[in-house]
């Protein structure tokens, strides 16, 4: 499998149009704070908070955020009893990353179809997470970008921070 790609600002745009609005806002949250999906699927109703310490689940590593203000406005909206995106059947339980990806997946071919997208382009939940180190970097350069991302290795950031130069 290959590694997913970024996306330009409008070519997002159309994806985010065609996902199903919580998944879209899931994106935006990613796109917005660089925390992978699985981060804020994971967030708690009960824990919820304009300002918190987030727990990366990959890296156990902690970051303090700020919600955007219409973001965490739209997550207290739709937040359930439990998770702030609760399963679709269950909601004990939290939605699934595969969920939101197979939405992404599924706008994407839609895109590729009417050429908005090249071919060679794969998006996933994770090109979020590229599109908030692009963004990162343009503000503040290669360090923002690496706080952002909350990695310790600056090769890495770089393959996130510098993914818009792939795409042409």
């Amino acid at each position: 499998m290959s590694r997913t790609t970024y996306a330009t600002p409008a070519q997002m745009g159309h994806i985010l149009a065609a996902l199903m609005p919580t998944n879209a806002l899931i994106i935006r949250l990613c796109m917005a704070t660089g925390l992978r999906v699985s981060d804020v699927l994971e967030l708690r109703t009960a824990q919820l908070k304009k300002r918190q310490t987030i727990r990366e689940k990959k890296t156990g590593k902690t970051r303090r955020l700020t919600w955007p203000e219409g973001l965490y406005e739209q997550m207290l909206e739709q937040a359930g009893r439990y998770w702030v995106f609760e399963s679709r059947t269950d909601p004990r339980k939290h939605r699934q990353r595969q969920t939101v990806w197979k939405d992404v997946k599924k706008a994407e071919a839609v895109f590729k179809r009417s050429k908005a997208l090249q071919k060679r382009q794969n998006l996933g939940t994770h090109t979020a997470r590229k599109i908030a180190a692009v963004n990162a970097r343009k503000r503040g350069g290669m360090a923002a970008a690496q706080r952002l991302l909350n990695h310790s290795d600056e090769l890495i950031t770089r393959l996130y921070a510098l993914s818009d130069l792939e795409v042409s």
